[in-house]
C-alpha cells in the first residue's frame, strides 16, 4: 500500500478555524464542510456566473469552508492569509471568488488568518462574526413573530445573549465601552468616546477605521485597523472595523493611564490620517464616520473633512 493521502486542512489557522466552525454550526443544527469545490455547490453554467469567472477558474477553485442546512448552502467563510491583499493572483482569485458569491446570494465571510482567532473575553473574532448571522436569523424570525417591530433595525453591537448557564454576553467592545466611561467618571481621560472614520482601501480589498480619542490639548490616542471587505449578514465589515479599532483604543488607554503608552499624536500627525481620509472620500471609498464635538473641543480643534453623502467630494 502506497502512503499517498494527503491531510484536508494544511495549516494551522484553518484547522483551528474547522475546530471553531464545528461547534459554532453544530449548536444552530448545521453541517460544515471544508475544502469544497466551488463547483460542487454553483451551477457554473449559468450565464449570470459565466459572466463574472471563467469556466476554468471555477471549475478549479474551492471555499475554505461552506455551511449548509438541509444539504442547501447557507454561507462560505474563507481565512486568508498575509499574502491574499499582496500577491496579485491570490487577489484577482479573491476578487472572482467575491464576484460569483455575490451574484448567486452566497453570503461569504472574508477574515484574515491574523485576525480570525483572536480572543476579546472569551470569544474569538471569528466566532463573533459568525455568531452575528445566527443572531440575525433569530431577530428576523422574532420580526415575522410579531415579538420585535418590523421597523426595529438589527444592531449587532446591542445585542445582548444569554448563555444556557446563565452567563450574560454583550457586544464584542462592551467591556472596552464601560472601562472608558469608568475612566472618565474618575477623571483619568476627560472623553470616553473615540472618533471613528471608516473607508474602503480597494487596492487591498480591505476597510479601514481610523479612530481616534483626545487625551489632553493637542494630544489624541489614535487606533488603525483593517479587516478583509465582505459580504455577509448580521455584520458588516466597517462595523467590525470599528468594533476592533474602539478595542484597540481601550488597550492604548490602560497603558495612557498608568503612564506606560506610546507617546500620544498631535494634531500635525492627526492632519497626514485625515489628508488619507479626504484622499479615500473623494475616490468614493467613504463608509461611515461617527464624531463627537468633545474630541475636538478637548484637544482644540480636529483637521477639517469633507463629506458629501451621495457621491464622491471632490476639491
Amino acid at each position: 500500500m502506497v502512503d499517498a493521502l494527503r491531510p484536508i486542512l494544511t495549516n494551522r489557522s484553518e484547522i483551528a478555524a474547522d475546530s471553531t466552525l464545528v461547534k459554532i454550526t453544530a449548536a444552530n443544527g448545521d453541517r460544515l464542510h471544508a475544502k469544497v469545490p466551488l463547483a460542487e455547490i454553483i451551477d457554473i453554467d449559468v450565464t449570470e456566473v459565466r459572466k463574472v469567472a471563467d469556466k476554468r477558474f471555477m471549475l478549479m477553485a474551492s471555499f475554505d469552508f461552506v455551511i449548509t442546512r438541509q444539504n442547501r448552502p447557507l454561507f462560505a467563510v474563507e481565512i486568508d492569509g498575509r499574502h491574499h491583499s499582496q500577491d496579485l493572483q491570490s487577489f484577482e482569485r479573491d476578487r472572482k471568488k467575491d464576484a460569483i458569491s455575490e451574484t448567486v446570494g452566497l453570503p461569504m465571510l472574508r477574515v484574515s488568518s491574523d485576525l480570525a482567532l483572536l480572543r476579546n473575553g472569551r470569544r474569538t473574532i471569528l466566532e463573533y462574526v459568525v455568531d452575528s448571522y445566527y443572531l440575525f436569523e433569530a431577530f428576523f424570525s422574532a420580526q415575522e413573530a410579531g415579538t420585535i417591530p418590523w421597523d426595529e433595525p438589527f444592531a449587532r453591537s446591542s445585542i445582548v445573549e444569554t448563555l444556557p448557564e446563565g452567563e450574560v454576553i454583550r457586544g464584542l467592545d462592551a467591556k472596552t465601552i464601560n472601562y472608558l466611561a469608568q475612566c472618565e467618571h474618575e477623571g483619568k481621560i476627560p472623553n470616553r468616546v473615540p472618533d471613528t472614520f471608516v473607508i474602503r482601501v480597494p487596492n487591498r480589498r480591505n476597510v479601514r477605521c481610523l479612530a481616534y480619542l483626545a487625551v489632553a490639548p493637542d494630544r489624541f490616542i489614535r487606533a488603525d485597523v483593517q479587516v478583509r471587505d465582505f459580504r455577509f449578514v448580521g455584520l458588516t465589515p466597517g462595523e467590525l472595523a470599528e468594533t476592533l479599532a474602539v478595542i484597540e483604543i481601550g488597550r492604548i488607554v490602560e497603558e495612557w493611564v498608568v503612564g506606560d503608552a506610546p507617546v500620544a499624536i498631535n494634531r500635525l500627525r492627526l492632519a497626514r490620517d485625515f489628508e488619507e481620509l479626504q484622499h479615500g472620500v473623494d475616490d468614493g471609498h467613504f463608509v461611515s464616520a461617527v464624531s463627537f464635538s468633545a474630541n475636538a473641543e478637548i484637544a482644540g480643534g480636529l483637521p477639517p473633512l469633507t463629506v458629501q453623502l451621495g457621491r464622491p467630494t471632490k476639491g
